[in-house]
């Protein structure tokens, strides 16, 4: 996701207006699809019709795997043109954090030290995936909420919801005193833990808008930006109140492949 919102500073919301919008480049083959997902929905944020990341060996599996219909996978064409290219660096990239109501002004989170956080939101098309799901829990076991933090978790589907069930991952939210939804948009549109005046929230959702959440936005209000390998800085904000208690740290390349 970070990666999303730090490219989409870097060219602009105009960038691919009336296009299609297709991501590519090494750091792809090291994404989990739980991770690309969230590409391809910010495209909009770009003036996309659409984004799309040519199929590789771990998309076929995943569709297989949900779809028993034989299909064939498209792919870009090699001699394909495009209208225009854009080379990121995004090597060393910290945390982004993006302050509303303008969703191409992301940041890094030291920018942002000394905020408090009284919501946080773990769901919508973003980042309500079962990947997201399990790393929240392994951060919050153990853990209890904030006491002035109000944590949303809304899992994306009701596959997902089942999934967390039988992990056991349910046990380790609501023991940490998360709030836990039945799948929706959640707080995207301001569902479950409606937004109230002077309320300053962490959310994974797309729609940072004044008025999205409930009730209109005050100008100082941060909308964070989890990375999408992660999900434990948002649950940390909810634990901890504030983004002044977390550290700046770099998100690409992940651990693994640093090693």
């Amino acid at each position: 996701r970070d990666i999303s919102e730090y490219v989409l500073a870097q060219i602009g919301p105009s960038s691919a207006a009336g296009m299609v919008m297709e991501w590519t480049g090494p750091v792809l083959e090291q994404l989990s699809l739980d991770a690309r997902f969230p590409l391809c929905c910010n495209a909009l944020f770009f003036g996309a019709w659409t984004g799309i990341i040519n199929p590789d060996a771990m998309t076929l599996e995943y569709v297989r795997a949900r779809n028993p219909e034989p299909f064939d996978p498209l792919y870009s064409d090699a001699d394909a043109t495009y209208a225009k290219v854009y080379e990121i660096d995004i090597s060393g990239i910290a945390p982004q954090v993006v302050p509303p109501p303008l969703r191409h002004t992301a940041g890094p989170v030291t920018q942002y030290a000394g905020t408090p956080v009284n919501r946080a939101f773990l769901g919508a098309c973003e980042n309500s995936r079962m990947e997201d799901m399990r790393v929240a829990a392994k951060i919050l076991k153990g853990r209890k909420i904030h006491p002035e933090v109000i944590l949303n978790i809304t899992p994306g589907t009701v596959g997902i919801l089942k999934q967390c069930i039988q992990e056991g991952l349910m046990e380790i939210f609501v023991d940490a005193e998360a709030l836990v939804a039945s799948p929706n948009c959640g707080m995207c549109w301001g569902a479950n833990t409606p937004w109230l005046p002077a309320m300053s929230a962490s959310p994974p959702g797309p729609a940072i808008t004044p008025g999205a959440w409930g009730a209109r936005m005050p100008k100082s209000t941060l909308a964070a930006r989890r990375p999408w390998w992660h999900p434990p800085w948002r649950a940390r904000l909810s634990t901890r109140g504030s983004i002044r208690e977390l550290r700046a740290q770099r998100i690409w390349p992940p651990r693994a492949a640093r090693a």
